[in-house]
């Protein structure tokens, strides 16, 4: 175990996370013991088994006048927190952070009904959608920046999901991924300004059909099991699906 001070910060680093550690001091830093820490970086960025290890290594040990007093670490912390408790029994919803904790990354699976566009120029039901969370430096001032493995289709996703016309900083991530969900199922949508064009002529031509589905995320009761794409069914007997003016 070897103490590295750092911008007045004492950190205890233990010899597994020394290159961890290392990555999270600011460039230009005046560090007492540098040079230790370029011995630690250069062989984990020059080999595999190195760069396997930043990503998997957890943080180590902070001082408490470090990290633990950043606004954004903290916000991290408690999105975590919220996250892994809110949705920790829900069947539509499967939260699998990415990296050390607190994580930066999130993938989230989703159990219920959205669309996606054939080859053949189909429009087809799915029952799982994989969403990808970034949380950007600027986080939360910054919103968190959302896309999917697959391609959804949707007036509102694309090369990444618009999510500007409700987020801001007091919302937590557990209001996004809820959001998403309400997205996905077209219970929300918007055709100002869509990302998508050709989806949002077909739902404005469609709008009958919508929404896809009933699942509220924290309040369901069984899962949803995932199938096969079907083509799209003909309207749903659900509550009609509220289109975003803004």
């Amino acid at each position: 175990m070897r103490e590295i001070a750092c911008t007045g910060y004492w950190f205890r680093i233990p010899p597994p996370v020394e290159i961890s550690v290392a990555l999270r001091f600011p460039l230009g830093a005046r560090c007492r013991f540098r040079h230790e820490i370029r011995r630690a970086l250069v062989p984990c960025l020059t080999t595999s088994a190195g760069r396997a290890a930043l990503d998997h290594a957890p943080h180590a040990a902070r001082s408490t006048q470090g990290d633990d007093l950043n606004p954004r670490y903290r916000r991290l912390v408690s999105d975590h927190r919220q996250l892994m408790t809110a949705f920790a029994e829900d069947p539509a919803v499967q939260i699998t952070p990415v990296g050390p904790v607190p994580p930066e990354r999130y993938r989230i699976t989703y159990s219920l009904p959205s669309l996606r566009l054939t080859q053949h120029g189909q429009v087809v039901r799915v029952e799982e959608t994989t969403v990808n969370i970034l949380l950007p430096a600027g986080y939360p001032r910054d919103k968190p920046y959302v896309t999917t493995t697959e391609p959804v289709f949707h007036p509102n996703f694309g090369p990444h999901v618009c999510i500007a016309d409700y987020w801001v900083p007091g919302h937590s991530l557990v209001d996004l991924v809820v959001e998403i969900a309400d997205l996905l199922q077209f219970r929300r949508y918007s055709t100002k300004g869509p990302i998508n064009q050709v989806a949002a002529q077909w739902a404005h031509e469609n709008a009958s059909r919508f929404p896809l589905g009933s699942v509220e995320p924290r309040q369901v009761a069984t899962p949803t099991g995932a199938q096969a794409p079907d083509p799209i069914a003909a309207g749903p007997t659900m509550p009609p699906a509220q289109e975003m003016t803004s």
